[in-house]
């Protein structure tokens, strides 16, 4: 059945990003796409650090091929990599930052993460960036925090298309603690956005306005005089 080799690659796609996401967690990955060619199967890592996936002498890269060949069954796999310009502007990478973080310093500090890494997204020149960490941060019952800075829509369909959503856990000893993140990079991709021009004024050559203004008044005390 169609419907059944459908399920079984989109499943075998799931398992190999989820693979990679665990073995790669510090390789600061955006996303991973699979592709089908006539000469096998083509895996792209968009990753802001290339130098951790490919290793020394390529060594890491070769490793994840056959690890991918043997364990997935993938059909010569291809791996591309592909370099992530701006990482905080991507929101995985932001979300994947802060649970490191997270895990690095535990709970006790996670507003100063919170607020420092919605600072450093807004210097890199987003329009708006919402961070959201939910779990037991706070004590033994589960709370969560949101920081927000910028403009972020909610509703509408820039909400749905021009946003850029990521989601990341941290694993700690009080549990997982979830991190989403909402960054809006571009505000000029709004329909409801007003540009205003700059309106240059003529300059007309000759006598400037108070010469002229000079004239009209001493045009005006001849008239009173000469009438009285």
């Amino acid at each position: 059945m169609i419907e059944k080799k459908f399920v079984a690659q989109k499943k075998k796609e799931y398992q190999v990003k989820v693979f990679l996401n665990k073995k790669l967690p510090k390789a600061g990955l955006s996303k991973i796409e699979l592709e089908k060619t006539p000469l096998g199967m083509k895996v792209i890592i968009h990753t802001s650090k290339p130098g951790l996936v490919v290793g020394r002498r390529g060594m890491s890269l070769n490793a994840l091929k056959e690890t991918l060949k043997t364990k997935f069954g993938l059909e010569n796999p291809q791996i591309e990599i592909r370099t992530v310009e701006e990482p905080l502007l991507d929101a995985q990478i932001v979300a994947s930052l802060v649970a490191n973080r997270l895990e690095r310093y535990g709970t006790n500090r996670f507003r100063g993460v919170g607020h420092r890494i919605v600072q450093s997204v807004i210097d890199a020149g987003a329009a708006g960036v919402e961070v959201k960490i939910a779990g037991k941060i706070q004590g033994s019952m589960s709370s969560f925090v949101r920081f927000r800075k910028g403009y972020l829509p909610k509703c509408g369909q820039v909400a749905i298309d021009g946003v850029d959503r990521g989601y990341a856990l941290a694993v700690l000893k009080a549990g997982l603690i979830g991190v989403s993140t909402i960054i809006l990079k571009n505000k000029e991709a709004l329909p409801d956005l007003v540009f205003f021009k700059d309106i240059q004024e003529d300059v007309v050559e000759g006598e400037s306005a108070e010469e002229e203004a000079e004239e009209i008044i001493e045009e005006a005390k001849g008239d009173t005089s000469a009438k009285a």
